[in-house]
């Protein structure tokens, strides 16, 4: 209980300084603009009001629904003070909203510095902390308390006498601390190169495993985070949050603060979700879990896994799944891809035991990266493209990026049709074959690293007795691999394959060594919590 305490203690310490620091934006954009060309200024005139508008009432909608999390929960209900606390603040939001729709900026502050100060002054957070063994509600304090501080930020930029939009979304300071300016698209799947700052994240064009824990891709600017195919996805980023706060699950009647009530609400809000945890927890499904379009699942900081039924994603688009465990799931694959589904990210999964496999990729769909994964199973591992009827997957582009492939026995990936671009992996032990292509498939291995079994060397299939009946068809490249313990390739490679993979500008994966490849992803690979997301941050 004590702990609690102390880590309260330290988030608020942290706030009031954030508080300090935020009183120095005003001045520092006045200075920041003095020296950016004329034609770039931005007034912040009437023109600018419905901009302005969309930036506060994003913040307001995270706000607000931080507050109904808290309101929810049947131990805050049954404090009075804290239940008083909650609303107050709740009706202090809806004045700002009314202001704000008004373009009364000034009165819109001072209901968002009441707001503020009435959530800092209370101790209800610290009180619930103590008395529960399951809610962090220290979490939900911070979440308020950090976008309530971005209203009272995005208000005092309003009132300052000049903005550089370009300018402030480019600010790493600005970002540093969740002070974004961009401009919400009524498109969720279009992003805009200034909009998230997509080419100022180092860390996403020299690291693609850490890029998500730096400063400029934590919360939602992991977006920015996103390589290959996949990466302009934006998941839930113009939606609503929403914060997971029980393992249960019912299929027929999902029950509020349960992943999938969560996903479900992306349903009902074009816009989409952005999905977090409160805690750690293990989720097991009792059917599959439908992912919508504009989601994403963001398990960064917690242990979350997921149990009995498998993930699924059907003619959607914009899906982020990131840092959980996916295990253990009957009579399927464990993430499912198919009907169409484009724009998606699978990033830092830990995944084993599916009974018909890992990961699929099929039927039409495309632009998907695989990445930074740990995929373990007895069979099958990862089917990108299933039929050779399945002339659709034509358009199929896949980037399957530093994973550890483990202790399986074939389809790493197996690649029909698209184009399958594989780099910076780890093979270890696989018990048929790691690679395999068929059905005009076109596939470039580029730097992995393999490391067979003493039994199988292999990466391709290899039917020395039966050419004229196996599809030849496929074309697979091998470049800069690193081939271990007597490792080769056979069927398929041919000297001349270039398959080069049809990157938009900007969208290749950094790729990094052979001789620092195995130690990176065997400390980074799939979901990071406690001690091993320390030792990847350290790798």
């Amino acid at each position: 209980m004590e702990k609690s305490a102390s880590v309260i203690s330290a988030a608020m310490a942290s706030t009031q300084l954030r508080r300090r620091l935020s009183g120095l934006i005003p001045l520092l954009l006045i200075l920041s603009v003095a020296v950016v060309p004329p034609r770039r200024m931005a007034l912040a005139k009437e023109d600018d009001h419905s901009l302005n508008k969309q930036i506060l009432f994003r913040s307001l909608r995270r706000a607000r629904s931080a507050i109904m999390h808290g309101l929810a929960i049947p131990s805050l209900q049954a404090s009075i003070p804290c239940k008083q606390q909650l609303e107050a603040i709740q009706k202090l939001v809806g004045d700002m909203e009314a202001r704000i729709e008004a373009h009364d900026w000034e009165g819109a502050k001072q209901a968002v510095l009441e707001a503020i100060r009435s959530n800092e002054e209370s101790a209800c957070w610290m009180d619930l902390t103590r008395d529960s063994d399951e809610i962090d509600f220290s979490f939900l304090a911070s979440e308020l308390e950090k976008h309530l501080l971005a209203t009272q930020n995005e208000l005092d930029i309003i009132t300052a006498q000049t903005i550089d939009f370009d300018e402030l979304e480019r600010s790493p300071w600005i970002l540093a601390y969740n002070i974004t300016a961009e401009s919400i698209s009524a498109d969720s799947s279009t992003l805009s190169e200034t909009e998230l700052n997509r080419n100022g994240c180092p860390e996403s064009l020299v690291d693609g495993s850490k890029c998500q824990y730096s400063t400029c891709g934590r919360d939602y600017g992991l977006v920015s985070c996103a390589i290959g195919f996949a990466k302009g996805v934006v998941g839930g980023l113009h939606g609503i949050p929403y914060l997971v706060t029980s393992d249960a699950d019912n299929a027929l009647n999902p029950s509020p603060g349960t992943l999938r009530y969560a996903v479900n609400l992306a349903r009902g809000n074009g816009a989409g979700v952005w999905i977090t945890f409160a805690r750690s927890m293990i989720i097991k499904l009792q059917d599959m879990l439908w992912v919508q379009s504009h989601t994403t699942i963001d398990g960064r900081g917690k242990n979350i896994t997921i149990t009995g039924r498998n993930v699924v994603l059907g003619g959607v688009q914009d899906v982020i799944i990131h840092n959980i465990q996916i295990s253990n799931i009957k009579g399927s694959d464990t993430l499912h891809i198919f009907a169409g589904s484009k724009k998606v990210w699978v990033d830092h999964v830990t995944s084993f035991n599916g009974e018909l496999g890992l990961a699929s990729v099929l039927q039409g769909s495309t632009d998907v990266t695989i990445s930074n994964c740990n995929l373990q199973n007895y069979n099958f591992n990862m089917l990108l493209g299933a039929s050779d009827a399945d002339f659709e997957d034509r358009s199929l582009r896949v980037t399957v990026y530093r994973n550890w492939f483990r202790d399986s026995m074939q389809r790493m990936p197996h690649c029909r049709w698209g184009i399958c671009h594989v780099a910076n992996n780890l093979y270890t032990n696989w018990g048929y074959y790691a690679i395999g292509g068929r059905a005009n498939a076109r596939v470039r291995s580029e730097s992995n690293v393999f490391m067979p079994s003493k039994r199988v060397k292999e990466i391709t299939p290899w039917f020395p007795s039966k050419p004229a009946t196996f599809d030849m068809s496929a074309r697979i490249e091998s470049r800069n691999d690193v081939l271990l313990n007597g490792a080769t390739f056979h069927q398929f490679l041919s000297a001349s394959s270039d398959v080069s993979p049809p990157y938009p500008s900007g969208s290749s994966p950094p790729i990094m060594s052979t001789s620092s490849l195995p130690s990176l992803v065997e400390k980074c690979s799939g979901a990071l919590f406690a001690g091993n997301l320390i030792q990847c941050q350290q790798a």
